[in-house]
């Protein structure tokens, strides 16, 4: 037991440099939000700087020693170096990345990685110094076992800091801005927060904590580039379990990392099992505790751009040729240079097929690779079955090996999953790679193969490089023509559906785990492909090469390449380490390797700094005007026109689309017939029954035994307050919460148990509050991926057949009933926000339910849009005969529509029968409508003069009309023009009191973009140029802050320019804020969320106050109590307000003066005491009527 003891006492050296990585991680992610792979090696630079100067540097392990300084100062300048570095990597890498996606900024970082340690290697060779130990070298006796001096150090300066840090981030201003500028980096950037502070302190602490940390270990894992980056790896997987946020449980699984393998050490247990055993377990875990289906709170992150999947011969026949040319027609090396480019690209189409399409990052490409050839060589040496067999084990191999990693995908998402790949990759290489059982008895001396040859051909690179070379192109060409298909077939839809959106893909029937496993054997069997090819090269296959730093290397690569198109994979080919541009360059220096490999990190970060979707996209936008000059100059035959007009994107105006030169027009959909798919139930009887059902987030019942039934052929309503439950009401009915008690009958079958796959393709439909539409995909293929098979044959037969684009049956009938004829080319990104209501309409629509959940589909559309999709219900409904239970704030729809409704208050039922009966109720109009009154102050002193970007035309707003500039605009604050920048780079200003201003129009005509180009998330087009403050933005819709954020206190406001602070009346005079406080704000719902958005923008007593769509998915009480308190809030405080809003009920509640915009002009200006006398006139504006500006 006392040596038990002693050897637990001793494994917290190891695991207190752990700890201290594992620290610097966290920091960095949580000051920045990005997960830094270059970590390790800052911490290896710092570790270098150190071991210079050190004065026993020199003379005993053969370094050279620039100076001999004692161990202190020694180690405060190596922690100093590290620190620098750091600081560097922000202002010049991350500092320009700060508006990027979360990809760009982790692939830049491997950039980083690239860079410091191949400069490393360039300076120092790749060989482990052993380093004495240099700090503490007694010891003492914790309970009879000793503890060196040094690991008592570095223990207490980790328990240090983890408690500093914790209370860092937890209790102060700092603390707090970086948490909200990790969370949500635009809406924290909206109330004036800088991100230049905490990114400044954060990356210089996390620069310093991998120096010290690589210091410290450096006397017990050795001195080389490598050894100490991946020292990045123990820190992850401890930074793991803490979700990269807890410093407590980051620093404990660290020092149990440590402890564990001290203990097996000293029970003989194999290297292999010692190195690889943590891992695995922080991997079991991570499963374990995930889940199959996010969370409302999650986000997506947000991925680089996808290509149509489209052939075009041409450039296919000239890439071809031109590798021909290469590898038969020159000598000298280019043979086998084209045959490494076809293998390395066939890696970065498995990088394609698992990252662009599917949206799942993986770091271990190369481990599935190393797979391949391990099972390819043994069919060709040691089993001798020949040759061809190498490839079809290899292949088969490579694919089984990646279903057994995409297993945790099915309940681990993000980052985590990103880092438990690299886990995977880690366990391979400790393990399969290394072990006598896998690799034979040679051990690292490879497996022995025969000379190849291919069906009696010899295939020998050294002998015949062509051969090779020409079978290596023909295994690409195919299987790039096979990822292309891939992409536009029934499959493809599936990975793009599940990349874009978890949940909305889950509403659909699709696996979601099953899509994300699939992917991923899919990338493992063409990485095992390539695998298989790399046998061919030598008469020896040794498996220490694939290692987890060429995944991290094939990635970024790939990434910086184009990672959504095929082309991006064969760009990465042709740049890898052994293709032709390295054999261009191989004779300037013997060191070529090394100095491309730093050329490629600086490529990296270059491309990730000026277009993150990569080289191949980037290149077709600026080719883009010259291709379509020549289209219109070469005479073309009618099916080329109509291919051309089928590849348009669709109009980005809903009324009245800019014009065009007259492409052919999209075809209507054929007629479909009314019965797509009849119920099986009676009329009588129930489609949907839910018996007293529950739902509970911890001592809060969100959800309180409700009953309810939905029969066919009917709409039932379901209204009530923010906050009362409704959406969670749906999501426990479609399984996308976890009930607590009651059942949920569907079709008379119990499906209470079933899983939201299993509920959805029984016919459980629903939308969502926040569309979860699948934006990298087209309104066409969010459609076709609603009405697509389910058969898993689809992921083998769409390499060869991607199958017909023509809608059909449900999904041709709610695009006729929707009119989204004209958009069903359109990407969703360019809709307009009503638009993409309809379109989560109709995709519901195309699945065939028979019960059709619906939640607030009239949110944010126009009249004309809610009579459209009202219509398109009604009509599906009486057709199909299906039930619907919707849920709406739209007092309009929910009489017009529904033939019952149910009201929700605290997750009860308060009221239940026809709309007329409950909406009169007095108890259901106290609780739900409510009133409010209005008080008025006229001041103002926001104007802005001639104000454009891409999608405005010369805009004026002030209190007396200033004459149009053309266009160059300017935004006045007070009597400062506003600088056009990005928000945080601007002071606060201030504004005038009291006045408030509302603008009515439909989203297409740009009153969305208005707001955001006078705050400056949009930049003019020109504009004079002076420094000044933006005023604070609530933007539209669901604006909360994701995560762990939590409604602002009352007392959380910042000073206000020039005075003292001053009391107001904040989130404390908002509706049903006051038990809220502290609750995480991920888990409110979405009305509360746009409370907290206005709550927020409130807390800053800002001069001017921005607000858009504010009524977005409110309850008419809320709506009410809210514009009386803006006014009211407005004329406490002396502050201007500028309201977007769609309802012309609340902008005559809330504004002084009205003014109506169509196409990016100001169509009409009132009082608005006039505004509903002038109704008529508007609504021409909205239903696409004349410009009234003459009006």
């Amino acid at each position: 037991m006392f040596q038990l003891w002693t050897f637990i006492v001793v494994g917290l050296t190891a695991g207190g440099a752990y700890a201290l990585a594992a620290i610097g991680v966290v920091t960095v992610y949580r000051g920045s939000g990005v997960l830094n792979f270059g970590h390790g090696a800052i911490g290896m630079a710092g570790t270098y700087v150190f071991w210079e100067l050190y004065h026993d540097g020199a003379a005993t392990h053969g370094l050279r020693a620039l100076a001999r300084w004692p161990v202190g100062f020694a180690m405060a300048a190596g922690v100093a170096a590290g620190a620098v570095l750091g600081l560097l990597v922000y202002l010049l890498v991350m500092y320009p990345l700060r508006n990027a996606s979360e990809l760009a900024r982790v692939i830049a970082t491997l950039g980083v990685l690239l860079i410091i340690q191949n400069a490393a290697l360039m300076m120092y060779s790749s060989e482990t110094v052993v380093i004495p130990r240099f700090l503490g070298r007694g010891s003492f006796r914790v309970f009879g076992a000793p503890l060196r001096y040094d690991s008592a150090i570095v223990l207490g300066v980790v328990i240090v800091l983890a408690i500093a840090l914790t209370l860092l981030f937890r209790k102060t201003r700092l603390g707090l801005s970086a948490t909200a500028l990790q969370s949500r980096p635009v809406a924290a950037a909206a109330l004036g927060i800088s991100p230049h502070p905490a990114g400044i302190i954060t990356w210089t602490l996390g620069g310093s904590l991998a120096a010290a940390a690589g210091i410290l270990v450096v006397p017990s894992i050795g001195l080389s580039p490598t050894q100490l980056t991946l020292l990045i790896n123990y820190a992850l997987a401890a930074s793991l379990v803490g979700r990269f946020r807890n410093y407590g449980v980051a620093v404990g699984a660290a020092l149990l990392m440590g402890i564990a393998e001290s203990v097996m050490i000293l029970y003989d247990v194999a290297p292999w099992i010692r190195l690889t055993t943590p891992f695995v377990v922080i991997v079991v875990a991570l499963a374990v505790g995930g889940t199959a289906v996010p969370g409302r709170g999650f986000a997506e992150i947000r991925l680089p751009q996808v290509g149509t999947g489209r052939l075009r011969p041409a450039p296919v026949a000239v890439g071809l040729g031109a590798a021909i040319f290469l590898g038969l027609g020159l000598t000298g090396g280019w043979s086998v240079s084209v045959a490494n480019a076809a293998i390395a690209a066939l890696v970065s189409l498995a990088v394609v097929i698992v990252t662009g399409y599917a949206g799942q990052i993986s770091l271990a490409t190369y481990a599935l690779m190393g797979i391949g050839a391990m099972l390819g060589a043994h069919a060709a040496g040691s089993w001798d079955l020949g040759y061809p067999m190498t490839i079809v084990l290899g292949t088969l191999a490579g694919g089984a090996a990646g279903w057994l990693m995409g297993l945790p995908a099915i309940r681990v998402r993000g980052i985590d999953l990103t880092v438990a790949t690299l886990v995977f990759g880690i366990v391979i290489a400790n393990t399969v790679f290394v072990s006598p059982t896998f690799i034979g008895n040679n051990g690292f001396n490879g497996i022995i193969v025969p000379d190849p040859s291919l069906f009696g051909l010899d295939v020998d690179p050294s002998a015949h490089p062509g051969r090779f070379t020409v079978l290596c192109l023909a295994a690409l060409l195919l299987v790039g023509i096979g990822t292309a298909n891939l992409r536009r077939s029934v499959a493809g839809r599936r990975l793009l559906a599940v990349r874009a959106s978890e949940r909305g893909a889950a509403a659909l029937g699709i696996s979601v785990g099953g899509v994300k496993v699939a992917a991923f054997a899919l990338g493992g069997a063409v990485a095992g492909l390539a695998g298989s090819l790399t046998v061919f090269h030598s008469r020896t296959i040794t498996l220490t090469d694939f290692d987890v730093f060429k995944s991290i290397f094939a990635l970024a690569f790939t990434i910086v390449s184009g990672v959504g198109f095929v082309a991006g994979a064969l760009y990465a080919g042709l740049i890898s380490a052994g293709g032709p541009v390295a054999h261009l360059f191989r004779d300037l220096s013997a060191k070529i390797d090394l100095i491309l490999a730093v050329a490629s990190g600086l490529l990296v970060v270059q491309i990730m700094i000026q277009d993150p979707d990569g080289m191949i996209p980037m290149l077709r936008r600026q080719l883009k005007p010259v291709t379509d000059r020549a289209r219109r100059l070469v005479p073309r035959t009618a099916g080329m026109r109509k291919a051309a007009a089928r590849s348009e994107p669709g109009p980005v105006a809903l009324r009245e689309p800019a014009p065009t030169p007259e492409p052919a027009p999209t075809p209507e959909p054929a007629p479909v017939p009314e019965s797509v798919l009849a119920p099986t139930a009676r009329p009588d009887e129930p489609l949907l029954r839910v018996d007293g059902l529950g739902l509970r987030y911890g001592p809060v019942r969100a959800v309180d035994n409700v009953s309810l039934d939905v029969r066919p052929g009917e709409v039932v309503g379901v209204i009530g307050p923010n906050g009362a439950g409704k959406t969670s009401l749906i999501d426990t009915v479609t399984g996308f919460a976890r009930r607590t008690g009651g059942s949920v009958h569907l079709g008379g079958a119990d499906v209470s148990g079933w899983s939201i796959r299993r509920r959805a393709r029984a016919g459980l439909g629903r939308t969502f509050q926040d569309l979860q539409l699948f934006s990298d995909l087209t309104v066409r293929e969010n459609l076709l991926a609603a009405q697509d098979s389910r058969a898993t044959a689809a992921y083998l037969s769409g390499w060869v057949r991607p199958g017909s684009d023509r809608l059909g049956g449900a999904a041709a009938q709610a695009v006729a009933l929707l009119g989204l004829q004209e958009w069903l080319d359109s990407e969703i990104r360019v809709l307009p926000q009503g638009t993409r209501q309809l379109v989560a309409v109709a995709r519901a629509l195309a699945a065939r339910p028979r019960v059709l959940c619906l939640d607030e589909p009239g949110a944010g559309l126009d009249e004309a849009e809610r009579e459209a999709m009202s219509r398109a219900v009604r009509l599906v409904v009486q057709r199909l005969h299906l039930g619907v239970l919707l849920i709406e704030h739209n007092l309009d729809i929910v009489a017009g529509l529904c033939d019952r409704v149910v009201v929700l208050d605290f997750g009860a039922v308060v009221a239940d029968g026809p709309p007329a009966e409950v909406l009169a109720s007095d108890v259901v109009r106290r609780a739900y409508l409510g009133t409010g009154e209005c008080h008025r102050k006229r001041e103002h002193r926001l104007w802005m003069a001639g104000c454009t970007d891409d999608d405005r035309d010369g805009t004026h707003l002030t209190h007396d009309r200033t004459r149009r500039t053309g266009s160059v605009g300017r935004v006045r604050l007070g009597a400062r023009r506003l600088r056009a920048e990005p928000p945080r780079r601007r002071r606060r200003g201030g504004g005038d009191a009291g006045q408030e201003r509302g603008r009515e129009d439909d989203d297409p005509d740009g009153h969305r973009r208005l707001p955001e180009t006078r705050h400056g998330h949009r930049r003019h087009r020109r504009c004079r140029r002076r420094r000044c403050s933006p005023p604070p933005y609530a933007p539209p819709g669901r604006a909360g802050p994701r995560g762990p954020q939590r409604l602002p206190r009352a007392d959380h406001r910042a000073e206000p320019q020039g005075g003292p602070r001053r009391a107001g009346r904040g989130p404390a005079g908002l509706p049903r804020s006051g038990g809220r406080l502290n609750v995480r704000a991920g888990s409110l719902s979405g009305g509360e969320q746009q409370m907290l958005s206005l709550a927020r923008a409130m807390c800053r007593l800002p001069r001017v106050l921005l607000l858009d769509e504010l009524s977005f998915g409110l309850a008419p009480v809320m709506c009410d109590r809210l514009f009386s308190g803006i006014r009211q809030f407005a004329a406490d405080h002396g502050i201007a307000v500028a309201v977007v809003e769609q309802h012309l009920h609340y902008a005559a509640m809330v504004a002084d003066r009205v003014v109506v915009m169509h196409q990016g002009r100001l169509a009409l200006e009132l009082p608005s005491s006039e505004l509903l006398g002038r109704r008529g006139e508007i609504e021409q504006l909205y239903l696409g009527g004349p410009d009234l500006s003459g009006a």
